[in-house]
């Protein structure tokens, strides 16, 4: 076989090089950040997670406490002998009910949550934002969160 007298030339080759190089650091940076987007991922996921089991057991345990309540002040209603008994229990459920409302809508410590805390708790279960409406004549305010 014979040699054919033919050379790459060096410029050729030197941007071969520099291409192959330039690839290399591309790739190595596009494999970083695709280990940073995993570890945030997970991350996220895992707080979701955690938020997500804490609202859930929160959410069944005021079921839970509503709905006791609830047949607690049903039996009463069916033993009540006269209109006045019977108005009496329905305005003791209905402050009963009034302080569970504060109770669950309150921190550990008892006070209100403030619209920044519950907007972090909306987004850390994965709600994409949250907004706060009032309830005119009172001074209630509702929070609405989207997905």
């Amino acid at each position: 076989m014979t040699k054919i007298p033919y050379e790459i030339p060096a410029e050729i080759r030197d941007l071969t090089a520099k291409s192959v190089e330039d690839a290399r650091k591309a790739f190595g940076s596009f494999i970083e950040a695709a280990h940073k987007a995993t570890a945030q991922a997970e991350g996220t996921a895992n707080a979701l997670q955690s938020s997500a089991k804490d609202v859930s057991a929160k959410a069944l345990s005021f079921t839970e406490a509503n709905l006791k309540a609830a047949f607690d002040h049903a039996q009463k209603l069916i033993q009540a002998k006269d209109p006045q008994e019977i108005l009496a229990h329905q305005s003791e459920y209905v402050k009963k009910q009034l302080a569970a409302m504060e109770e669950h809508g309150g921190t550990p410590s008892g006070d209100a949550y403030t619209f920044s805390e519950l907007e972090r708790m909306f987004s850390d279960a994965g709600f994409a934002r949250s907004e706060i409406h009032p309830l005119p004549p009172s001074i209630e305010q509702v929070v609405i969160s989207h997905k």
